[in-house]
Order: structure tokens, then sequence, then C-alpha cells
């Protein structure tokens, strides 16, 4: 990858301060943190291919064997029940960052204290959501359209839901602790044995005529398997773990809640966004309408994943530097990160611009699903690939740096508006209303405030950073787009999924190539190749 230039990463000279004329060159080939990197990169990538795979199957069986309303059901149901993760406090975000920062200075005391008394906040919240599960399980579908024939189906859903999300609450210690560890081969492994279970056994369960209750059911059984997993994960990573709440100290819980409450803001925003719009939408409107705005969101999301798998690599790794002291090569990992995360994501922009309704038509064999759901994608795509996927990570780093304050302020901000102008849209514009809101919102809070806030941070030119990400990824789109438009013009591969999907296949396969040869820096290409060479090479001996 070029450097930025001299001109790109200097400040502007009215601020009056000394910025670096370049972004540092990364780690050296052989250099083990850069290894460790490229592995921790290409296991998230294996996650998001497994995770793709059969949620792209899964889901339109979802709503092929439900109905539009039930679908809008189990969406809404843990849609009100996502709320339960605002007991994480930024507490999750905390284990992360000082996991990595008292590795990177082997104090292990310190981890086991951080660790217990973590361990003890999370397991107090856990037991007071199911206590709140329990209360409200049955009265729920008061404030909602939910036809009366569903009424219970959606009280127990909301049930088991929020019996799920209590159980992922201490689940997040211990997957947050082996992200600050830096072991994301291991942290993809399980959740790539999680998802499998889960969709293979919704897809049985939809097969077999069985109902809402039964998917949710086997959603928390995979769900706890997959905390025990992380548990049992943790422990054999950092054998002198001591798990007991004698080693939890008001002390640590008072430093980590200091770095918690600048996240916390963040995180609420954050949950409430992910989970407003369906529940406004189902207050407001039919319930059809939240699975219609809910399974092109879902599809994006699934998308989006895939950058955050490969940013959330950024996070630690920041923090690995900062206590190392060696912020000279952070903004090369904000550039770097950021324009392979969009390059990640563009095949999927690409493909759902041009082909959108067609995948949706001849996938869900819904007319009227397709025809609800798929004018949504284009502009729920602006604020996805721009303020997603190539910036997910400057949000990261930020994270990883202790500088998210002003950020999470930002983040209240377009919460606070996502809400406001949701509301005033929906009776008047319905869910293309709320898809325009959210889309510009998040374009803006994300795609800019957040690139913006990183490079005052280290002092770098704002257009030069934006520059180095998007311009060469967008170029080479270009050409694969118009080819696209082309195929979709002529009405080539367009009546069937399979087609449909050889030419989404076809398009992705030639543009990562093509990023890959042009986009990806030699260096880079060399970490790749020695780390596969190690790692085939220990496979192939005895």
């Amino acid at each position: 990858m070029d450097r930025l230039s001299e001109d790109q990463c200097s400040a502007s000279t009215r601020t009056g301060q000394n910025t670096r004329s370049a972004i540092p060159s990364p780690d050296a080939p052989g250099d083990r943190r850069g290894e460790r990197f490229v592995s921790n990169v290409f296991w998230s990538w294996i996650a998001v291919a497994v995770q793709l795979l059969p949620g792209l199957v899964v889901t339109p069986y979802l709503i092929l064997k439900l109905g539009a309303e039930r679908y809008g059901i189990w969406s809404l149901a843990f849609s009100l029940v996502g709320y339960y993760a605002l007991v994480d406090l930024g507490f999750r975000s905390a284990a992360v960052r000082y996991a990595a920062h008292f590795l990177a200075l082997g104090e292990n005391e310190s981890l086991n204290e951080l660790v217990n008394t973590l361990f003890v906040y999370f397991s107090l919240a856990a037991a007071a959501l199911v206590g709140l599960t329990l209360l409200v399980w049955q009265r729920a579908d008061r404030l909602f359209h939910v036809p009366p024939e569903h009424h219970n189906e959606f009280a127990w859903l909301v049930l088991l839901a929020g019996l799920n999300l209590s159980a992922g609450v201490i689940g997040s210690l211990f997957s947050g602790c082996v992200e600050g560890f830096h072991r994301f081969d291991v942290s993809n492994h399980i959740f790539v044995v999680s998802f499998g279970a889960r969709s293979a056994g919704w897809f049985v369960l939809l097969a077999t005529g069985r109902g809402l209750i039964a998917l949710g059911a086997w959603a928390l059984v995979t769900n706890v398997a997959l905390v025990l997993m992380y548990m049992r994960a943790f422990f054999r990573m950092f054998p002198t773990l001591r798990l007991s709440p004698r080693w939890a100290t008001m002390r640590m819980f008072r430093e980590t809640a200091a770095y918690g409450s600048q996240t916390f803001l963040a995180g609420v925003s954050m949950r409430i966004m992910e989970q407003i719009t369906p529940l406004l939408i189902g207050h407001y409107r039919p319930i059809s309408d939240v699975g219609y705005y809910a399974f092109p969101l879902r599809l994006l999301q699934y998308g989006t994943d895939a950058v955050s798998r490969v940013g959330v690599v950024a996070t630690p790794q920041s923090a690995d530097l900062a206590a190392r002291r060696e912020l000279d090569k952070v903004g090369r990992l904000a550039v770097i990160t950021n324009r392979y995360c969009l390059i990640l994501f563009m095949p999927i922009a690409l493909f759902l611009s041009v082909f959108g309704y067609d995948l949706l038509a001849t996938w869900l064999h819904k007319p009227d699903f397709a025809a609800n759901s798929a004018p949504l994608l284009p502009i729920m795509l602006m604020g996805f690939t721009f303020g997603q996927a190539a910036q997910f990570c400057s949000a990261s780093i930020l994270f990883g740096l202790g500088a998210q304050r002003e950020y999470a302020f930002a983040l209240f901000a377009e919460m606070v508006l996502n809400i406001a102008l949701t509301i005033f849209v929906l009776p008047s514009y319905g869910i293309m209303g709320a898809a325009i809101v959210s889309s510009m919102l998040m374009l803006i809070a994300r795609g800019v405030i957040a690139p913006w806030l990183l490079c005052r941070h280290l002092k770098y030119r704002f257009s030069g950073y934006m520059s180095s990400i998007l311009t060469q990824p967008l170029l080479l789109a270009i050409p694969f787009w118009l080819a696209l438009v082309v195929i979709r013009r002529a009405s080539i591969g367009v009546g069937s999924v399979p087609q449909l999907a050889a030419i989404g296949i076809g398009a992705a396969t030639l543009y990562l190539g093509a990023s890959y040869f042009t986009l990806v820096a030699p260096e880079h290409k060399q970490l790749l190749r020695s780390w596969l060479v190690k790692r085939f090479s220990a496979r192939a001996m005895p």
C-alpha cells in the first residue's frame, strides 16, 4: 500500500502543531505481531464466509416458512429485549482494552483482578435481567400491534430472547478477554461452530414444521454453548486465572468504570439505534412492515459483520501499540484496516445496488416482500458502505487509544436525531423515510465525524486520510459496477438464484482478486504468504 504523501499527512499549518510527514511503515514481514495481525484478519474472514453462506439461506427460509407477519414478530421480539445489552455499561470494551494492556506489560495479577472484578459485575447484571424478563414477558404484546392469535408466541419468544441475552452478558466478558489477547483465531473458531449449529438447527426446525418458540429455544441453547466455549478457551490461554470473588476489587472496578463510562454512552447509543427503528415501525405501522424493513437491514448487517470482525482486531492492536508507546504506527494501522474493510464490503455493495430487487424477488418467492424491501437497499447501502465499512476501524482505534469521548457524544446525537426524525417521517413516508433518516445520520456520524476525530488525535490531515482509504477501492469498483449494470439491463442471469449467485460470486472473485494485486501492500502479501506457509507446514508435520 502506498504511503500517504507528506502533504496528505500534515495537519493544517494554522494549528501550529508539528506532525508526521508520513504514516510509518508497518512491522517488518518477520515481525511476530504483524503475522499475528494477518492471522487474526484471515480467521475473521473465514468466520464471515461461514456466516454469510447459512445466513443467506436460513433468513429467506425463515420468511418463507413463517410469513411476513410472524417474521416481523420474530424481529420485534429480539429488538425489544436487545436493550438488555445496555447493562454492559462499557465494561466489555474495558475488558478488551485492559486485557490487551496488561498482557503487553506481563501483569498477570492485574489480569486476574480484571477478570474477577468484571465477572462479579456481569453475573449480578445477568441475574437482574433474568428477573426483569420474568416480570415483563407476559405484558410485552400490549405495546405493539401483535395480532391476538400470536400473543402467546410473542410472549414466549420474548422470554426466551431475554434469557438468551442474559447469558450473553456473562459471555461478553470472556469473549472480550479472548479478543484482548489477540486470539481472534480462537474467537472465530468458536463463532463458526456456534453459528453453524444455530443455523442448521433452525433449518431443521423449520423443515419439520416447528414454530417461533422452538426457534427461540434453540437460539438459547446455542448461545449458552457459545458462552461455555469462550470460558473454556480463555481458561486454556490464561491458565493462571483464579476465578474467585476474592480477586475482585473496587480499585479495578473504578478504573474500568472510568474507561467504561466514556464508552457506555457510545454503547447505549449504538444499541438503541440497532433496535429502535423496528420498534418504532412496530408501534406506528403494520407488523408486516417490521419484517420488510428488518430483512434488508439484516442482509447488510451480515456484510458489515465482515467489517466488524476485521475491525475489532484494530482495538486490541492499537491498545497494544499505545501500551508500548508505539503511537507512530497507529495511523498506518488505521489506513490499512479501513481500506481493507472497504475492499471486503465492496462486492456486496456493488451486487446489491444493481441486483437487489432481482435477488429478493427470485430468492424469497414473495413479490410483495421484494417490492417493499428492495427499494430500501440503495438507501441503506450509502450508510453501511461509507459509514460502517469504510470507517469502522477509525472508531475501533479511538476506543483502543482511549480517545472515544467525543465520538460517544456524536453517536448520542445520532441516536437522538434518529428517534426524533423517524417518529416524524414514519406516519407520512413509511419505512422508506425511516431508511433515509437512519442511513444519512450513520453516514455523517460514523463516516465523517469518527475519522475526523481520529485525524485530529493523530494530527493527520483529514482530506489526505479519507483519500487514502476511499480513492483506490472506489476507482477500482467503477468498471465492475458498470459491467453489472450492463448484465442487468441485458437481463442475463436474473431468472434464478443459482444464476444470480454465479454473477455475485464471479464479481466478488474478480474484484477481490484485482484488489489483492493492486491495492494490498507488498509487505502484507508477504506476511500472508509466510503465515500460510507456516500454517500448512505445521499441519503437514507428523
